[in-house]
This record gives structure tokens, sequence and C-alpha cells, in this order.
């Protein structure tokens, strides 16, 4: 049996996802996965355009965050 809808799903049953990776290929490559698979990609390259998107009234807010573990300035 298919498992049951998830709650943290968009009208169009995909994910909201903000994704921080700072090398561009990765974040391409990363960015065009999850967008075939069918979620709306916020796609960032570094921790301060990430927590401008998550601060920002008029987007809503990711269901999830993919971030790379270590960012030049960032811990």
């Amino acid at each position: 049996p298919a498992p049951p809808p998830s709650s943290q799903t968009t009208d169009a049953g995909t994910l909201r996802i903000l994704l921080v990776e700072d090398e561009d290929s990765i974040r391409r490559l990363a960015e065009r996965v999850l967008q075939r698979a069918g979620h709306a990609v916020t796609a960032v390259d570094c921790a301060e355009a990430a927590m401008e998107a998550l601060e920002d009234p008029q987007a809503p807010p990711p269901d999830l965050v993919i971030t790379d573990v270590a960012m030049p300035g960032e811990d």
C-alpha cells in the first residue's frame, strides 16, 4: 500500500525546498534533481541569502532546508 500523504506537502504534492550550497556545480545538479522529482526549489549560494529567503514575509516558508555542512564564513 502507498504511504499516506504527508501533511508537509503543498497543494501540488511537492515540497518547498530551500537548497543552500556554495559550490555552483553541486547546487545546479541538486536543484535539477529535486525539480525533476517535482519539488519547488529555491537555490541560494550562501547563508546570508538563505536567511533572507527565510525572513521574506511574502514567501511561504520551506518545508525542508538542505544545506552544505561547511560554508565559507559560517559555522
